[in-house]
């Protein structure tokens, strides 16, 4: 007698827990900065993004007649604000469980037919379609990456439009991810194989789906193990500037579940009154978002608690934050005209934006986006000038403005005049810095009286002091006319144009 395999009803929770652990929140969706009076406000950026669903899935069926799809959520659009212009889209799709990808983008389609994209500006939108993979046959995770850049339609503030022959905006970027989900409602010993050719995009249902636990499942209340999944497990933020822990959570309606007045956030300061500071920023069904501002010294921890009132199970997460140590940015406080100076802003990578400038108080000289190191070479039209270097994070000035003089090169000088014979003696000058990339020479004389020269190339030396080379030259020197007293005055002039004080020799 042949037995009839079991049939098994699928945990639709377990793969909700699965969707938890990979979907995240949007990168910079939150930026906060100190309002006055108010304590925190949001900060609205130029450019978002905003998915219309965070998950797609796919769901079917295995029975003796194969493998039928009961669902399918086969779109998802992604729509964008702000007073932005060239939008443009790439999707990165990640298999969880093959750890490979693929992106797609407008202007470089991979060819497959399992996913596409179409992008409307005129919607201020992007449309994804996808269609599961008919070799892959058994479950499957994706991730979708969504990356975009634009240009603000206004001029960037931080662009020099006298320099700049077009001054455009600034380009800005957001990011977001959803994901895609195939799921079976039953598995007898082997995986579905899903269907070729399948229509896209559009959702197929049947009646035969009633006949199986998606719907009941979903009609009754969150039961099982309450599991938290924090954002960031561990914060470690400049002290007092502002962080935000997103936390997604599974089995338990935020929203109806918890009992009234009921204590979700517990902060501790060590040691106290550190200025750490955390609060709840927002609720919704299956996610608390905390928001603070880091202590000044010391650590402090945060834990969060939810609790399911109807048949008391709880859980509780925990998360660390603690102040990063900043250091002074390293620099050379004197900078020479065409001498290429290397600046270390010791900001660490944290924060959604970071940003080093060097600015005369109108213009940008030198800048970076990141908080790498800068390299600047003044020029000659800053000498005598005080640039500064400032330091940004999230659009924010932090520290002080550190000043940076730029000095002029000193004027050649003409050291000694030393007789080598009854005709001949030899002069010995010093330059200063360099010209047009290349070290700054005694380039001639202004001559007066009976005297000629000629260079000693084969002494000249050069070494370095402060952060320029100095060049000393020999020059030997003889009467222009043998029959006349050998008596001359001399002025040097350097490759820069600049004059040395005059010098007399006389028999």
């Amino acid at each position: 007698m042949t037995k009839t395999p079991k049939r098994r009803t699928i945990e639709i929770y377990f793969i909700l827990y699965l969707a938890a652990l990979i979907f995240l929140l949007p990168d910079g969706s939150e930026v906060f900065r100190t309002g006055k009076g108010t304590g925190i406000k949001v900060f609205q950026p130029e450019f978002v993004l905003l998915p219309d669903k965070t998950t797609l899935t796919c769901r079917a069926i295995f029975d003796s007649s194969g493998t039928k799809i009961i669902s399918l959520d086969s779109v998802n659009t992604i729509f964008y604000s702000g007073d932005v212009e060239d939008v443009k889209f790439d999707f990165i799709v990640e298999d969880q469980t093959l750890k490979n990808s693929l992106t797609l983008n407008s202007e470089s389609k991979p060819t497959t037919k399992f996913f596409r994209i179409e992008e409307h500006r005129d919607k201020q939108a992007a449309f994804f379609y996808w269609t599961p993979p008919t070799h892959d046959q058994f479950s499957k995770i994706y991730l979708v990456k969504v990356i975009a850049t634009a240009k603000t339609k206004k001029p960037d503030p931080n662009v020099n439009s006298q320099i700049e022959k077009k001054n455009e905006g600034k380009i800005v970027k957001f990011t977001t991810q959803f994901s895609l989900f195939v799921m079976y409602a039953n598995d007898q010993g082997g995986n579905p194989i899903f269907i070729q050719n399948y229509p896209r995009p559009s959702i197929i249902d049947t009646s035969a789906f009633a006949s199986y636990q998606f719907q009941s499942q979903f009609a009754q209340p969150p039961s099982g193990k309450i599991t938290m999944f924090l954002t960031q497990t561990e914060i470690k933020q400049i002290a007092s500037q502002r962080w935000v822990n997103p936390i997604t959570i599974t089995n338990i309606n935020l929203l109806k579940d918890l009992p009234s007045n009921f204590k979700i956030l517990s902060v501790k300061c060590f040691p106290p009154d550190n200025g750490g500071k955390a609060e709840i920023y927002s609720i919704k069904e299956d996610q608390i978002v905390v928001r603070g501002i880091t202590p000044s010294f010391g650590w402090m921890k945060v834990e969060v608690k939810v609790f399911r009132r109807y048949d008391s199970k709880d859980a509780t997460e925990d998360f660390k934050v603690t102040p990063v140590e900043i250091e002074q940015p390293e620099f050379d406080k004197f900078m020479y005209p065409d001498i290429s100076y290397t600046i270390d802003p010791k900001l660490p990578l944290i924060g959604n934006e970071i940003k080093v400038i060097i600015t005369d108080g109108k213009n940008i000289k030198a800048q970076s986006q990141r908080g790498e190191k800068i390299r600047f070479t003044p020029d000659d039209i800053d000498v005598d000038k005080v640039l500064y270097l400032e330091r940004y994070i999230d659009a924010e000035l932090f520290g002080t403005k550190y000043q940076i003089r730029i000095l002029p090169y000193s004027e050649p000088y003409i050291v000694d005049i030393q007789q080598k014979s009854a005709s001949e003696v030899e002069v010995i000058t010093r330059s200063f810095g360099v010209n047009n990339k290349s070290r700054n020479e005694v380039d001639r004389f202004i001559v007066e009286g009976n005297a000629q020269y000629r260079d000693l190339r084969g002494q000249i030396s050069e070494k370095q002091e402060k952060s320029f080379p100095v060049v000393t030259q020999y020059f030997k020197f003889s009467p222009a006319n043998p029959d006349k007293p050998f008596h001359f005055k001399i002025t040097a002039i350097d490759k820069r144009g600049r004059k040395s004080l005059p010098k007399v020799w006389r028999e």
